[in-house]
């Protein structure tokens, strides 16, 4: 009964910093797992724990940093890449690219991975450590994330770059630069980021459509525009006049880079 109320109470801990539960004592394996069979708990991955009512109520992107806290803590020297990095540094990650988490690596095993865990070759960076996380530099997340993302996904992530203060337009644009290879993905990136603006998190998305559709983009953004379908905004933006760009909107490099093992 005692060790039963204290892994009671180291789960709720866990719980508390917004972390799974890793257990280290032997005794809690068949404790744990007959908890799992029971459906009281559940294991996102292996040796992770979490209460299957507090994982239900909480978004994916939440559930991923639960689980890259927790291999934080197992695993010190680890650096999260790309889209992780940005959960990271608190950018907006699409819920669909939130999965696999990705671990930064040199190696030759790069796209190695699984269904929650894939490794990403980054060289050349310095890791930061942001909200207790050791993360790719955000001019290296941002440039991973671009190349990376579908275009308005991508320009919403950029969006937010800006909107968390971290940098300006300017410095988002220098930083690709510094970070990017002569490949045709970082030219897309640099491309995608000249678009970026400070909208806030609700308009970002709206931004990134009103682009995409070739729209001239108003100093200030409606609202009411915010959850709008493509149809239904094209229609409300043409209602109000708003001019669209000459020649329509077309990215020089349309393609975004996915290996094999991030095909969604």
């Amino acid at each position: 009964m005692g060790h039963n109320l204290s892994l009671e109470s180291r789960i709720r801990q866990s719980q508390l910093s917004r972390a799974c539960y890793v257990p280290k004592d032997r005794l809690d394996h068949p404790l744990l797992e007959g908890m799992v069979e029971a459906g009281l708990l559940l294991a996102p991955m292996p040796r992770m724990y979490a209460r299957t009512n507090y994982w239900e109520g909480l978004t994916e992107a939440e559930r991923a940093l639960h689980c890259m806290r927790s291999l934080q803590r197992m695993h010190q020297h680890w650096v999260f890449a790309s889209v992780s990095a940005a959960l990271a540094w608190g950018l907006d990650v699409p819920e669909e690219w939130v999965w696999p988490i990705r671990l930064a690596t040199t190696r030759g095993n790069s796209g190695h991975g699984t269904e929650t865990l894939l490794r990403q070759m980054v060289e050349n960076d310095t890791p930061c450590v942001v909200n207790h996380l050791r993360a790719t530099s955000l001019g290296r997340t941002a440039l991973d994330c671009l190349r990376e993302l579908d275009f308005e996904d991508a320009l919403v992530l950029a969006d937010s770059v800006l909107e968390v203060g971290a940098m300006t337009a300017e410095e988002l644009m220098a930083q690709l630069d510094s970070c990017r290879n002569t490949s045709r993905n970082s030219f897309r990136a640099m491309e995608i980021a000249g678009y970026a603006k400070n909208v806030g998190r609700q308009l970002a998305p709206v931004h990134a459509r009103m682009v995409s559709l070739g729209y001239e983009v108003p100093e200030q953004l409606d609202e009411a525009w915010i959850g709008l379908e493509k149809e239904e905004l094209e229609a409300v933006l043409d209602a109000a006049g708003v001019p669209r760009v000459p020649g329509g909107f077309a990215l020089k490099c349309p393609d975004p880079w996915r290996p094999s093992t991030l095909n969604r």
